[in-house]
Formats: C-alpha cells, structure tokens, sequence
C-alpha cells in the first residue's frame, strides 16, 4: 500500500505540473498561404501609440536557487494544492525579479527617449513595407479599421537594444491569415538581429539626423521579419526542413551567442536559423565564418 501511495501521489504531482503545459497550443503551421504578384496582401499596424523598445538582458542570475523542501498536510490533496500554491509564489517571486532585472536593463535606452516617443508604429509599417521585395501589393490596414484584403499579416513588434548599444534585435510575432475573416493559418516568432555598429560613439550614430539610422535600422529588421514569416508560411524553406541541427555562433552587438538550429539560408552577410523551438532567427554572418557561402570569399577578391 505504501507503494501504492507514492505511485498516486508521484502521478498527482506529475498532472499538477504538466497540466498548465499540455494546456498549451501550437499554431506555428497550421496552414500554407501562396502570395502571388497580384495579391492584396494586407499589414496590419502594431496597436498603441508607441513601439515597444526595450534593452537587451540576461536572467541567468534570476531566481536561479531552488526553494527549500515543503512538507504539505492533507495527504495528496493537500500535496497538490500545496504544489500548486508554492508554485504561483515562485512563479510571482521570479516575475518580480525579472521585472526588475529588465527596468535596470531599460536604462540603456534613456537617451534614445525622445526619438522613440515621436517614431509611431505607422512610421515603421510605411518604411518597412517600401522595403519589401516579396510579391503582392502590400496595403496598411490600422489597428482599429476592418481589413479587405485577400491576406492578411499581423504582427507584434518588440525591439531591444544590445547593452554596448551596438545592435538592435527584434523579435516579433507574426499571424498570418488567408483572408480578412479566416483564423490565422500561420503563426510563428521571428527573430531578427542587426549587424553590429562599429562607430566609437553608437548613441551618436543611432540619433544623427533626429534617429534616422535608427529609425532605418528597425524598419529593415521588421522588413525581414515579415518576409521571412511570408515565405515560411508559402513552404518556401522545405527543402531545408531536414537539414541537421547543429550549434552556430553569432553576433548580438559584441558578444557572441550560440543557438542550436537548422540552417535554412546562408547569404554573405546573414544566416536565417530554424530553432529547436520552430522559430526562425536572421542573424548576421562574419566574413571569416566558415557557414559563409565560397562564392562571397571569391567575389570579394
């Protein structure tokens, strides 16, 4: 009986922390969208008045020690219950920490204050969809204005700036859907990360020009984004569905990442990622890394 105790008690705790995650969907390809030349493909624009902007963190150090052991009353009900309750204060106790791990991070971006506040989400829509290269005729839809276009693209822009202010990176949420009424057929997290800035003084390059490289810099990420989305969702990147994962290395700003991943693509100056997770990375490629196409190193010459 002993043992069939802990069995019950070892599957209740198994089911009161795996509930909350098999509660979860995933939607990442649900459905394949074709945008032909002449299709009205519909951007929406990011709701709220202003882009989120935040700065680039690390929660290694976050919340990183276990609590101690608790002995809960009631038998299994009062396990799980207990379970349950020290969960939530240690989810809201981490929460906490990283909120306040990120307002410290938000600090980098004080004297970018004024720019961010007067560049609005339809300015980032207008330059992102001139730089699109993809078919069909991109058209703005607004937050609040029902859509008509055969397909449509939604997206949830955030963009961090590196610490040593050197890059930007975007990541961004993108749905896309069939038709103005047509649950989205496509979902997926694109991730986009800017070459490094080499200038001695970043702050100074970004705010020239009342933020004009800013401002260019987030338009061409969220451009990327889009099309990369676009084109995940059209079955462009199949063929490399079976590539094997393997670790790259990169740079965000001036440090280097690692992210184990299939690569899709590679250019001379990027390399577009499918992560364990499913979710796409574009990240910028050294011109000594050895994932760089031969023909660049020949060209060059």
């Amino acid at each position: 009986m002993k043992n069939a105790r802990g069995v019950t008690a070892g599957a209740f705790l198994a089911l009161a922390v795996s509930c909350p995650v098999a509660a979860q969907t995933d939607q990442k390809t649900a459905g394949r969208i074709v945008i032909a030349g002449e299709t009205d493909v519909g951007l929406r624009v990011p709701p709220g008045d202003r882009l989120v902007f935040k700065g680039v963190l690390s929660f290694d150090d976050a919340g990183g020690r276990a609590g101690p052991i608790m002995l809960y009353p009631g038998g299994v009900a009062g396990l799980v219950a207990g379970v349950l309750t020290h969960g939530t204060l240690e989810s809201s106790a981490r929460q906490r920490e990283k909120d306040r791990i990120q307002a410290a991070a938000d600090k980098v971006l004080g004297l970018y204050a004024e720019v961010l506040a007067a560049y609005k989400p339809r300015e980032l829509m207008q330059r992102a969809a001139s730089r699109m290269t993809i078919g069909g005729r991109k058209n703005l839809i607004d937050a609040d204005t029902k859509p008509s276009s055969a397909t449509m693209v939604e997206s949830s822009p955030v963009f961090f700036l590196t610490q040593d202010q050197s890059a930007i990176v975007l990541e961004n949420d993108v749905l896309i859907s069939g038709s103005a009424s047509a649950e989205p057929a496509y979902r997926n997290g694109i991730r986009v990360v800017s070459a490094p800035k080499e200038a001695a003084n970043p702050t100074d390059s970004w705010l020239g020009n009342n933020g004009e490289n800013l401002k260019q810099t987030s338009a061409q990420l969220m451009s990327e984004s889009l099309e990369i989305a676009i084109q995940d969702a059209s079955a462009a990147y199949s063929k490399s569905s079976h590539a094997p994962y393997r670790t790259v290395r990169y740079a965000e700003g001036k440090l280097e990442k690692m992210e184990r991943a299939q690569i899709l693509s590679a250019t001379c100056d990027r390399l577009l990622l499918r992560t364990l997770r499913e979710s796409l990375v574009s990240v910028p490629i050294k011109k000594d890394d050895t994932l760089r196409p031969s023909s660049c190193n020949s060209s060059a010459q």
